[in-house]
């Protein structure tokens, strides 16, 4: 039975819809899009790169600073920290604690189908 990212994923397609205005958002929701309903490859990079993505929309959206543009010793922003602010800026850490969310991005990879 074959599922469709928007079944096992909707706050993925709900954060574009959110901020009709940023067309980066919409554009990383298409990779995503496309990797998922293609070969799969890359998929879990392009995952990666619109979850830090709707957290920079988050933080311009609060009006918080951005995270230094110079790139990590991994050769990009750490993303739990880059979540986490988010999170904090958006208010929610209090409300959901940072292990539901790490539990909620492993049940979306446990989803996804095998090759």
């Amino acid at each position: 039975m074959s599922v469709s990212l928007d079944e096992i994923a909707p706050n993925y397609r709900a954060a574009v819809e959110r901020w009709p205005d940023a067309p980066t958002l919409a554009s990383h929701y298409q990779a995503v899009f496309e990797s998922f309903n293609g070969s799969g490859h890359g998929l879990i990079e392009t995952v990666k790169s619109f979850i830090e993505c709707v957290c920079l929309t988050i933080l311009g959206d609060f009006g918080e600073a951005m995270p230094s543009a110079t790139p990590s010793t991994s050769g990009g922003f750490n993303t739990d920290d880059l979540l986490g602010t988010a999170l904090s800026a958006a208010g929610h850490i209090a409300q959901i604690g940072l292990q539901s969310v790490s539990n909620s991005a492993r049940s979306l990879l446990d989803k996804l189908p095998r090759p």
